[in-house]
């Protein structure tokens, strides 16, 4: 069973009567037995995926408004290369030609 034991404030002075002594556990205060019941644990966990989930959240929400990236100019240089030598592979385009687009793209 528990028992109540009030907490000694310092407004009651030296005259505060002393709580009887008994073999059942005392509770101090009116919450029971604060981070040793358990609760603690779980609000614990809580507050710990609450946080996970707030910062994968601001994350997303920063990512998603920052737009799409730009490609950088090595890959639309490669693309148009690509795309070059396949036309040149299929015969749409004479070698000279194909030189003289090769040395466009790498100029640019």
């Amino acid at each position: 069973m528990w028992t109540f034991v009030p907490t000694p404030c310092e407004d009651e002075g030296p005259n505060m009567e002393e709580a009887p002594r008994s073999q059942e556990t005392p509770v101090y205060g009116w919450y029971g037995g604060g981070m040793n019941s358990g609760w603690g644990v779980v609000v614990t966990l809580f507050l710990l995926v609450f946080l996970v989930a707030a910062i994968v959240g601001v994350v997303g929400v920063v990512r998603w408004n920052a737009g799409p990236r730009r490609p950088d100019a090595t890959s639309s240089e490669s693309t148009a290369m690509s795309i070059l030598k396949e036309r040149f592979a299929k015969g749409e385009i004479t070698e000279e030609e194909f030189r003289q687009r090769a040395e466009v793209i790498r100029r640019t």
